[in-house]
């Protein structure tokens, strides 16, 4: 069973370009206040290519809003991921993502070749079996760290992995979401 992240992404991005259009509405109407307009606009307004000045020179990127083909298009989206993507929000969380998806492959693809067994009929249970292989795998890490040799079989990376899968599992188990074994 997949749960859902405590944000919505969607929702949150949603609202982000519903203030990008109010921003692009109020910022219409300041540049018609400067031009000696009625500072009221409507979504039927055509915006000028001097309004795309005004905008140039509050953001310092050439923006039109009209949709013309001369400049840079840039729409909410475009302004909000470079936000994102400046802030460092949308690279560690995209990186992230992409860990999550590797180990859940090799999760999928190392139980495929195992089966259930390997862990429901581990001596002592499956939690003490998954708590004697973590063990092995942080001994192993914290010797390689400790004495700076380098990996011979598997690589510090592939102990992490195995690590995070072990801890999934355990999850999985202590969540009785785990399969079950062939005879059971």
């Amino acid at each position: 069973m997949r749960r859902k992240p405590i944000y919505d992404l969607d929702l949150i991005i949603n609202d982000i370009e519903e203030i990008f259009e109010w921003l692009e509405e109020l910022h219409y109407e300041v540049y018609q206040l400067k031009q000696g307009g009625s500072g009221v606009s409507s979504k039927d307004d055509k915006r000028p290519g001097a309004y795309s000045s005004f905008i140039e020179e509050l953001y310092g990127r050439d923006i039109n809003f009209d949709g013309s083909e001369s400049g840079i298009k840039m729409t909410p989206w475009d302004i909000t991921m470079e936000i994102l993507e400046e802030s460092g929000v949308v690279d560690w969380r995209d990186d992230a993502q992409d860990v999550y998806d590797s180990l859940f492959e090799i999760l999928v693809k190392k139980q495929n070749d195992y089966g259930p067994d390997n862990v429901r009929k581990a001596p002592g249970g499956p939690l003490n079996g998954l708590s004697v292989r973590l063990h092995d795998k942080i001994a192993r890490l914290s010797n390689l760290l400790a004495t700076g040799a380098t990996p011979e079989n598997e690589s510090l990376r592939d102990t992490f992995v195995d690590i995070a899968n072990y801890g999934v599992i355990g999850i999985m188990i202590l969540d009785d979401t785990f399969p079950k074994s062939k005879d059971a």
